[in-house]
């Protein structure tokens, strides 16, 4: 489905942990997108929600991590496995990453 999606053409480089056998917030997918990418974890930022982990896990890769709180996510509704509290960087929507980017 991934390859027909409205997303596909603007992602670089997927990596699916039920590809690549591999799952956040192990250190070795996040290394893997920096290798497809051909860049340095210091060099890439990470969005997501805080699921899995996954913005202490970007951050122990030497990537710089952002949480972004999805306005339509209310806590009373939410089910992210091994949610995270994050007390670092936050945007509330996508077009705030721009300025965050060099």
């Amino acid at each position: 489905m991934w390859e027909r999606s409205t997303l596909a053409p603007l992602v670089d480089y997927p990596v699916f942990s039920s590809r690549v056998g591999i799952k956040k917030p192990d250190p070795r997918i996040y290394r893997l997108a920096c290798e497809g990418l051909e860049v340095s974890p210091d060099q890439c930022l990470y969005v997501g929600d805080g699921g899995s982990n996954e913005l202490t896990g970007a951050r122990s890769v030497g990537m710089s991590p952002v949480q972004i709180e999805l306005p339509f996510a209310r806590p009373q509704d939410a089910v992210q496995i091994d949610a995270e509290e994050w007390d670092g960087a936050r945007v509330a929507t996508l077009s705030e990453v721009l300025a965050l980017v060099d």
